[in-house]
């Protein structure tokens, strides 16, 4: 996980020299030139940011004294920019959660606890966007980017309205229309990337897949598919407490990030990135040889 966070450093100051910090989504010139996506970079920023959280506050679990945690915190700190820059609510969201999780495991459900260590992060968030305000360029790209879309998802949660195309209503309509060409194919689904065929919404959104992995897991693939691919998320959790206390920090990042994914797939489609994939793999991995001891 740290060669990959090093590469995530490496890939978004890259993607900084080359774009600017004037683009629209960070990564977007970069990897569209060669033949990839932007949401690859918010993927790996994902990932690196949960182990980074874990590093600093999970860690600590079986570890008193990190020489290290000075460090991650200032990488955490440039990473956030990175996530600004992507502007992607998904991995705000997702920071948010596994710093709440790595609390609760800490603090190991003692209630007094994570108010402290809520207060506390409370107060670092209200420093931080004191210093944001302070910067112009940073309080511009903070307010016109992440806050707007948060406002904007907030507002459709609340009265449903909307103007943009590829905004939460119509990622809510592509969801809809997966579970409506499910419901005629049950079992099996239509084929993977079948959804994209047979989406004829229009407005912009013809063409497009779900932005939801169960309702794309169902619709292309069907239960049968959808039970394969979620079977790993319970027999990895499953097996992970059935560890040993001793590996009780191995537990917290492991089920967090699992519950964390989980929570992401309402809003993406993620079984065909090879980050996932490769991440799966890991924590097979961490679990086997971890249950060898």
């Amino acid at each position: 996980m740290k060669a990959f966070m090093i590469g995530t450093l490496i890939i978004s100051a890259y993607c900084i020299f080359i774009e600017g910090f004037n683009t629209d989504r960070l990564g977007s010139n970069v990897y569209e030139n060669v033949g990839g996506n932007y949401i690859e970079l918010s993927i790996c920023l994902l990932f690196s940011l949960l182990f980074m959280i874990w590093k600093i506050y999970g860690n600590s679990l079986h570890e008193k004294k990190n020489k290290s945690k000075k460090l991650y915190i200032i990488l955490l700190l440039l990473f956030l920019l990175f996530c600004v820059l992507s502007n992607t609510r998904k991995v705000f969201v997702a920071a948010f959660l596994m710093i709440i999780f790595c609390t609760i495991w800490k603090t190991k459900f003692n209630i007094i606890k994570v108010l402290k260590y809520t207060i506390l992060f409370s107060l670092l968030l209200a420093v931080v966007y004191f210093i944001i305000i302070q910067i112009p360029f940073l309080y511009n790209l903070l307010v016109e980017n992440i806050l707007f879309r948060f406002s904007q998802l907030l507002t459709f949660l609340q009265t449903g309205a909307t103007t943009d195309d590829y905004s939460a209503s119509a990622r809510e309509l592509l969801r809809v229309l997966a579970v409506q060409i499910w419901s005629s194919h049950k079992l099996f689904g239509i084929g993977t990337d079948g959804f994209r065929v047979f989406n004829n919404l229009g407005n912009k959104i013809s063409g497009l897949y779900s932005h939801c992995n169960f309702t794309e897991l169902l619709c292309n693939n069907g239960l049968i598919g959808f039970g394969l691919y979620y079977s790993f998320y319970v027999y990895a959790l499953l097996k992970l407490f059935q560890l040993k206390n001793e590996y009780y920090h191995l537990k917290c990042f492991i089920s967090s990030s699992l519950i964390i994914l989980l929570i992401m797939d309402y809003g993406q489609v993620s079984y065909y990135y090879i980050y996932y994939i490769a991440f799966y793999m890991l924590i097979s991995s961490l679990i086997k040889k971890a249950s060898t001891y």
